[in-house]
């Protein structure tokens, strides 16, 4: 899950194309644009980057869904290069209103998830996480194939799917007279049949919106009664799709409602008697709409609402007034009375440690009740199982499912108050959570599981002796987390030539918990103790994982970056020839991630201190001419500032004939040019002419590979 990004100017991912055995391709997400620009330039070539050169979040899903049986990971971080925030609006709309319709190839408002990946996680990483909202009307990600899908880590907020459209008077479109029902799952819609597992998940006013309204028919028509309001959406923060198997572990949904029933129309008034239109049902499900298998464990779900219904429309000339509609079920938790706008019961939900309270239905127009508050069993108590350790505040719901060890119902007149504070979110927290009041009958009453063993926000789980219910852990620590650098090969040694990609720096995790990797920064010291070059770290890093972090070239180094940035320190030829340098693993916060490396930003003291010396002579150590750069073994890149007429490569005589592959990219990973060259026994000289008319001013780097030796030369334009 662990890709790197360093915090300096100059940023070197070397973005190689995925090579076809691979089994599995990762992707960091380095900008938070979503602009016309933002879709990825070439789908499928293992590189995550946009028309303007950004790894946006829109980039990353154009290619998970053209990575054809790879695992895939997205990491999402929350704290981006150049201080900026993990704050994610999505914004990219389309350029007229008739393209600006929901569809599920990526291309505006939503991101759609629809490709053959074998899987997909989508990682928040980095304290606080990730925040994801959208700004046209429109949900935030639809699932419509591809699975499994796994979510980590993300706080989504502010998704609206969109309302259902009017009816049309000449009965054309195809609802005819009648409004549409809203469009379901305001933050997520999880298609039928899919795999979703989520974890450390907020989602907070998120909502589906209204039904069309119906309308009175047009004279010229043979329809004469009034036209029905359409359903409001369900499912106000997630829509599950029939069959589709998901589970939801450390989530909190608060202040996520589905919308009104539309209204209906009257009856034609052309003397004839008409019936009214009846009135559209609120949407169910104010957080969750399931039609499929849920699995719910250590979970908030308060504040949360169903639609209201509206009433039925009045006759005209002595016809009958439409029936009213029914108001949204479940402000929690829903399971499915319609699909598509059919009638069918479907879904089944098992609970465990959770707070399903403080949740309100749909307003009844009958007798101002609905049923299902917090939750609603659409089968009579048969579809809902618990595990035990549940808060449900509803009252009357003591027949909705069999009571196990430690389960508080709500009965009688009476529901239980689970006695939250409001959704809130500090520095040190991974999602926003609703915390405990301190009389909240919550508190020390959950139970103690090992997928439990910290809260939403990334704290120590159980506190006293006996966790809490719900996704927040009450009077707890964030739990600590220690990477330590377990490997390297850096300095210049008689082994180690000058700028010979072969550097590296492995870190493991040694603690007992999930690091954070993006709260994290790598560091090399020059002599005079200072930094020289400080890489951020990106990603997830499971107890006892290891990564590497080094030169591309260096055989089995996933998370690739030059590790001889020219920096504020050394000779400026490669960072870890100082004998007295160093490095080292910082840890720091939000608060000093994104600036640059300063030691005073950072709450610890040095970490892992590594020293490191070299022992090449002098004279291999001289600089070469101005309008050339040699590498040990002889070889030439000239002129350097680069020409328009072309780059000169000089080969030095070979044992025998060899093809060598030489390849230029820029500081972000780009490959600008490559072309393959034949050198023979005397050696060899080769005029590369280069198109270099879209490049910009800058650093860039010269890769050769050979069969046996790589060199590298640093190139300016």
């Amino acid at each position: 899950m662990q890709k790197i990004v360093p915090i300096i100017l100059l940023v070197f991912l070397l973005g190689a194309s995925a090579p076809a055995a691979a089994q599995s391709i990762k992707f960091i997400v380095t900008d938070a644009n979503d602009d016309s620009n933002a879709r990825d330039a070439n789908p499928g070539d293992g590189v995550c980057e946009d028309e303007a050169g950004r790894c946006t979040l829109r980039a990353a899903i154009d290619e998970a869904n053209a990575s054809d049986g790879l695992d895939v990971t997205i990491v999402i971080p929350g704290f981006l290069p150049g201080g900026n925030s993990g704050e994610f609006v999505l914004g990219r709309v389309a350029p007229d209103v008739e393209a600006n319709t929901y569809e599920n190839n990526n291309d505006y408002g939503d991101l759609d998830i629809n490709g053959s990946f074998s899987s997909l996680l989508l990682q928040g990483t980095g304290t606080p996480g990730p925040t994801i909202s959208i700004s046209p009307n429109d949900r935030i990600l639809d699932l419509v194939s591809g699975s499994p899908v796994s979510i980590e880590r993300i706080h989504f907020t502010g998704g609206t799917a969109r309302a259902g459209n009017n009816g049309n008077a000449d009965n054309s479109g195809p609802n005819g007279i009648h409004g549409e029902d809203g469009e379901d799952g305001g933050a997520l819609r999880i298609a039928p049949g899919l795999t979703v597992d989520m974890d450390q998940v907020t989602f907070s006013s998120n909502f589906t919106q209204s039904g069309g309204n119906g309308v009175a028919p047009a004279s010229s028509i043979d329809l004469i009664d009034g036209g029905n309001g359409g359903s409001g959406g369900n499912g106000g923060a997630i829509f599950i799709g029939k069959d589709a198997q998901v589970t939801i572990n450390r989530g909190t949904f608060s202040g996520n409602g589905t919308g009104d029933g539309g209204s209906p129309g009257t009856g034609q008034s052309d003397g004839e008697p008409a019936d009214g239109g009846r009135g559209g049902n609120g949407g169910n499900g104010g957080a969750i709409y399931n039609a499929g298998s849920l699995t719910l464990t250590n979970s908030t779900i308060t504040d949360n609402r169903g639609g209201d219904p509206t009433s039925g429309a009045a006759g005209v000339n002595g016809g009958e007034a439409g029936e009213d509609g029914e108001g949204g079920s479940g402000g929690g938790i829903a399971h499915a009375r319609y699909i598509d706008g059919e009638e069918e019961t479907e879904g089944s939900t098992t609970i465990k440690n959770n707070i399903i309270a403080g949740n309100s239905a749909g307003d009844d127009t009958e007798d101002g009740k609905q049923p299902g508050t917090d939750f609603y069993d659409n089968k009579g108590g048969k579809t809902f199982t618990s595990e035990g350790y549940n808060l449900v505040g509803t009252k009357n719901a003591s027949g909705a499912f069999r009571l196990k060890e430690g389960d508080e119902i709500g009965n009688g007149d009476v529901g239980i108050d689970p006695k939250l504070n409001g959704l809130n979110q500090n520095d040190d927290e991974a999602v926003p959570t609703r915390s405990l009041q301190a009389d909240s009958p919550a508190l020390n009453s959950g139970t103690n599981t090992t997928e439990n063993n910290f809260d939403a926000r990334g704290f120590i789980r159980p506190q006293d002796g006996q966790a809490d219910k719900g996704a927040y852990e009450a009077n707890s620590e964030r739990f600590e987390t220690t990477l330590e650098i377990t490997d390297f090969n850096v300095g210049i040694t008689e082994e180690n030539l000058v700028d010979n990609d072969i550097e590296y720096v492995e870190i493991t995790n040694t603690s007992d918990y999930p690091a954070q990797m993006d709260d994290h920064v790598l560091v090399g010291f020059g002599p005079d103790n200072t930094s020289c070059i400080s890489i951020n770290l990106y990603g997830e890093l499971q107890p006892g994982e290891t990564f590497k972090v080094g030169d591309p070239t260096v055989a089995g180094i996933d998370h690739k970056i030059q590790l001889d940035y020219v920096g504020g320190c050394g000779d400026g030829n490669n960072q870890f020839e100082d004998e007295d340098g160093a490095l080292a693993i910082y840890k720091g916060g939000a608060s000093s991630i994104g600036t640059g490396f300063k030691l005073g930003n950072y709450k610890e003291v040095r970490k892992d201190l590594v020293e490191y010396s070299y022992n090449l002579s002098a004279s291999r150590l001289a600089q070469p001419a101005a309008d050339e750069l040699k590498s040990a073994a002889g070889f030439a890149a000239y002129p350097n500032p680069l020409s328009q007429n072309g780059l000169w490569l000089e080969f030095p005589a070979m044992e025998q004939k060899e093809v060598v592959k030489a390849s230029i990219y820029s500081v972000n990973g780009t490959v600008m040019a490559e072309k393959a060259f034949t050198v023979d026994t005397q050696g060899s000289k080769h005029l590369w002419n280069i198109d270099q008319g879209k490049w910009s001013k800058g650093m860039y780097f010269l890769i050769i590979q050979g069969e046996t030796s790589t060199q590298k030369v640093k190139l300016i334009k």
